[in-house]
C-alpha cells in the first residue's frame, strides 16, 4: 500500500505539472502572436514608420506597448521553461516510481507469496505424507496377509480327502470301527449239528431260496457298483497310497482277531454268496444221493 500511494503522489504530480506546462505554452504562444501583431503595426530596428500620419506621441505609445509585450513573452517564456523543466522531473520521477513499484509487485507475487505460503505451511504436507505412507503399508501388509491366508485356504480345499480322513478317524478309534468277532453257533442241548441240513420235503424251498438270494445278490451288486461309481464321480478322485497305508495300520491295531479292511463295499456280498451257494450246493447233492 505504501509503494501505490506514492505511486498515486507521483502520478497526481506529475499530471498537474504538466497541465501547468501545456497552460504556459499555451500562454506563450499568446503572447508571440500578440507581440507579431504589435510589431507589425509598430515596425522595429528605425524603419520607416509604415502608418503615415500618426503622431509621435502614437508612436511612443506603440513601442511601449512592443517593449511591454516582449518583457511578457519572455516572461511566459521563463514560466514555460520552467513548468516543461518540472514537468520533466515529474515524468522521470513517475516513471522509475513505476517501474520499481511493478518489479515489487511482481517479486511480491511471484517470490515473496510462495516463500509466505511455505512459512505457513507449518508441516502440512509432510505430515499429511508420513500419514498416508502409514496407511498405505497397513493395508499392504493387511493385503498381503490376507493373500496369504487364502492361500492357505487354498492348499486346505486343495487338500480335501476323504478316504483319506475316513481311513484317519478309523485309525484314530480302533476299538469302535474295527469289526468284531465273529458270531459262533451255540449249540442247544447237545445238538452237535452245525451245518445246513437239507431234507426231501426242503429242498423245493432251498432251491427257491438259493434262486432269490442269487437274484438278490446280483441285484445288489450292480447297486453297489452304481454307488461305487457315484461317489467316485463326485469325489473327483481315487483313494490315494496314503490312504490305503492308513487302512493297513488301522487293520494292524485292532486286537485279535485281525479285523479285514475291505477295499470295495460289496466284498462282503461275494462272500456271502459264495458261501451259501457251495453249502446249499452239497446239501442238495447229499439229498439227492440219500
Amino acid at each position: 500500500m505504501k509503494l501505490l500511494n506514492e505511486l498515486y503522489t507521483v502520478m497526481k504530480t506529475y499530471h498537474m505539472y504538466h497541465v501547468e506546462t501545456i497552460s504556459a505554452e499555451t500562454k506563450l504562444r499568446e503572447a508571440e502572436r500578440q507581440e507579431g501583431r504589435v510589431k507589425g503595426l509598430s515596425g522595429t530596428g528605425g524603419g520607416v514608420e509604415p502608418v503615415f500620419g500618426l503622431r509621435i506621441e502614437e508612436r511612443h505609445q506603440r513601442r511601449n506597448a512592443a517593449r511591454k509585450m516582449e518583457k511578457m513573452r519572455e516572461k511566459r517564456k521563463a514560466k514555460y521553461s520552467e513548468n516543461k523543466l518540472k514537468t520533466l522531473k515529474a515524468r522521470n520521477e513517475y516513471l522509475l516510481t513505476l517501474e520499481a513499484t511493478n518489479a515489487s509487485v511482481f517479486k511480491y507475487y511471484i517470490h515473496d507469496l510462495p516463500d509466505i505460503i511455505d512459512c505457513c505451511d507449518l508441516g502440512y504436507h509432510s505430515s499429511l505424507s508420513r500419514a498416508l505412507r502409514t496407511y498405505l503399508s497397513a493395508e499392504l501388509s493387511l493385503e498381503a496377509s490376507r493373500r496369504a491366508g487364502l492361500e492357505v485356504l487354498e492348499g486346505a480345499v486343495e487338500g480335501l480327502d476323504p478316504a483319506r480322513d475316513r481311513q484317519r478317524l478309523l485309525g484314530l478309534y480302533p476299538t469302535a470301527f474295527c469289526p468284531p468277532l465273529r458270531f459262533s453257533f451255540q449249540a442247544h442241548m447237545g445238538d452237535a449239528v452245525t451245518q445246513i441240513a437239507s431234507q426231501p420235503q426242503l429242498q423245493a424251498e432251498l432251491t427257491l431260496r438259493l434262486t432269490q438270494l442269487q437274484t438278490r445278490l446280483a441285484s445288489l451288486k450292480i447297486e453297489n457298483e452304481e454307488v461305487g461309481h457315484s461317489d467316485t464321480r463326485t469325489l473327483g478322485r481315487t483313494p490315494s497310497a496314503a490312504s490305503t497305508r492308513t487302512a493297513r495300520l488301522t487293520e494292524r491295531s485292532c486286537s485279535a482277531p485281525r479285523p479285514i479292511v475291505h477295499t470295495q463295499s460289496w466284498s462282503w456280498l461275494q462272500r456271502l454268496e459264495s458261501f451259501l451257494i457251495t453249502h446249499l450246493n452239497v446239501h442238495l447233492t447229499i439229498t439227492n444221493c440219500a
